[in-house]
Formats: structure tokens, sequence, C-alpha cells
């Protein structure tokens, strides 16, 4: 499932953030660890183009804004509720 997802990349060894408010798309699971929600982050978009198919910079951000996602609460709960939702039939 895709999700609108917006994050700050820092570097943290210089303690400073190289850009605000980066904002993409992540396609994530929802995976079990011992009975505790995970997230995982299948890849990461903009503008429909897969980051991690893209040079080393790309990836690089892919990897830094996936890192983020799977530790970002919000995001977690949007993907459960979603997941506990069912679907709804057209009548």
């Amino acid at each position: 499932m895709r999700y609108p997802f917006c994050t700050d990349l820092s570097d943290k060894a210089l303690g400073i953030t190289l850009f605000q408010e980066f904002e993409c798309e992540v396609d994530v699971s929802l995976i079990w660890d011992n009975g505790e929600p995970v997230l995982e982050v299948n890849a990461v978009y903009i503008d429909g183009a897969n980051l991690s198919k893209g040079e080393g910079i790309s990836q690089f951000f892919a990897n830094k804004a996936a890192a983020n996602a799977e530790l970002d609460d919000a995001l977690l709960l949007r993907v459960i509720e979603d997941c506990e939702t069912p679907l709804r039939r057209a009548a």
C-alpha cells in the first residue's frame, strides 16, 4: 500500500538536517514481529519514480526516508487502521 510521507532527512554524525519536509510516497507492508506490528518499506517514490532504481543519491534519499517511515508511529497507526477497515462493497 502506498502512503504519502513527509520527513526531515538528517545527518546524525554532523547533527544537521539536510532536507526539511522531504515529501514522497512510501510503499509499505505491515508485518508482525513477536506479536508487534512493524512497518516494512518496500519502495520510496517521488513523482511516480522508484528512488531505489535511480543513481546513488536517489538511493541514499530512499534509504533515509524508508528508515524514518519504518519508525513513524503515526504512519504505522494509519496502516493498521487501513488493514483493519473492511473494504466496502458498492450497493
